[in-house]
């Protein structure tokens, strides 16, 4: 092994440790609280919560290795593990899970010279994840939707699902996105709309491969029910 990459090796584990570090200080004020939680936990059905939360994690990295191929990104499942489990990592420490979603795109451009292509790629899957979450949150207000007092959440998830449904048709419909073309020469002034249309041409990839879409959606479905049932058992 060289010295550089030496060097990189021993700058990722102390960052590692650094961010270790950082989050146990600012958990110092409840780690007894935890350590006490911990001491009435049954082994087991963490053990279990663990292993299907591993296994999820599998499922998500499959689903957007499927994304991938559309772009002609072509990553091991292996390697998109690791690369989901370092976006994970990152979410605990910047602001919502979209920063990690930054560091896997940054990662998966790096390793690939695809850089649109690459942030196209994490796009769409936090798209479908979001999407099978509204889903979910609407087949829920089916059953349990008379319980709920405050009317406010139930009009915020029809209103996430309605424009959810209108940026998938947007994306996989090129009549209704011919319609909104005006929305590039709006931008002209300011030119973003050289930028805005190569990165639609990118996503429009999506558009000739809806089986993808489709089954992605459906491993967005099984993930997002798989983590209720573990949260159930933690």
């Amino acid at each position: 092994m060289s010295i550089k990459k030496s060097t990189a090796a021993v700058l990722k584990i102390l960052i590692s440790l650094f961010f270790l570090a950082l989050l146990l200080l600012l958990m110092r004020g409840s780690i007894r609280q935890i350590s006490g939680i911990l001491e009435a936990t049954k082994i087991w059905l963490f053990s279990l919560g663990f292993l299907l939360y591993f296994l999820n994690v599998v499922i998500v990295s499959y689903r957007l290795k499927r994304i991938m191929v559309v772009q002609d990104i072509r990553l091991g499942l292996k390697n998109v593990t690791c690369l989901t489990l370092i976006g994970l990592f990152f979410n605990n420490f910047m602001p919502t899970a979209v920063g990690g979603d930054i560091v896997k795109a940054y990662y998966t451009a790096k390793s690939t010279d695809k850089k649109l292509e690459s942030f196209a790629t994490i796009f769409i899957d936090r798209v479908l994840g979001l999407f099978s979450l509204i889903t979910l949150a609407t087949l829920a207000l089916l059953f349990y939707g008379r319980n709920i007092e405050n009317k406010v959440i139930i009009w915020a998830i029809f209103l996430m699902l309605a424009v959810s449904i209108l940026a998938l048709l947007i994306l996989l419909n090129k009549n209704i996105a011919k319609k909104l073309r005006f929305i590039l020469t709006t931008l002209r002034f300011i030119k973003l709309d050289t930028k805005l249309r190569k990165v639609y041409e990118v996503m429009a990839n999506y558009r000739h491969r809806k089986p993808v879409i489709t089954q992605a959606f459906c491993i967005s479905l099984i993930s997002q029910a798989l983590s209720i049932f573990i949260i159930y058992i933690l």
